[in-house]
C-alpha cells in the first residue's frame, strides 16, 4: 500500500499558497513520481474555507544537504534541471524541501514556485 499526505489550508492566504503549489505540480505532471511526489488532486470543502492537496508520501525531509551521498547530490542537480525545463523554479530549495526516497531525492513544497522560469543554465542562481 502507498502512503498519502494531505496538505491542508485554512483561510485565503494559505489557500492561495496551496493553489500555487498545486499549479506547480500540475505544470510538472510528467515529473510526478520521479522528481516530485505524485499528486492525486486538490479538493475544497463546500463552504470554501478548507482546501486539501492530496499527494504521495515522499519520505523524510533532509536536515542538511550533507545527508545526501555525492551520487544523490548529482541526481538532485539533474532532477532540478529537469524541473527547470518545465518552466518551474522552486524559489525555496532548502534541505527541508528535499526528501530522500528509495528512488533518490524528491523535491517538495512548491508554494513559492514561479511557473514562468526560463532557465539560463549554468548562470541560474537556483542551480
Amino acid at each position: 500500500s502507498r502512503s498519502l499526505v494531505a496538505k491542508t489550508a485554512h483561510g485565503p492566504s494559505a489557500t492561495q499558497r496551496l493553489v500555487c503549489e498545486y499549479n506547480a505540480y500540475t505544470a510538472m505532471r510528467t515529473l510526478q513520481g520521479t522528481v516530485i511526489p505524485t499528486v492525486m488532486g486538490m479538493f475544497t470543502t463546500k463552504d470554501g474555507k478548507n482546501t486539501v492537496l492530496m499527494m504521495s508520501y515522499a519520505g523524510e525531509a533532509l536536515k542538511t544537504f550533507s545527508d545526501l551521498r555525492p551520487d544523490e547530490k548529482l541526481m538532485l542537480f539533474h532532477r532540478l534541471v529537469r524541473l527547470h525545463k518545465t518552466g518551474v523554479q522552486h524559489n525555496d530549495l532548502e534541505p527541508r524541501n528535499v526528501t530522500k526516497s528509495s528512488s533518490g531525492p524528491l523535491i517538495i513544497d512548491f508554494d513559492n514556485a514561479s511557473l514562468d522560469h526560463s532557465c539560463p543554465g549554468a548562470s541560474c542562481q537556483e542551480l
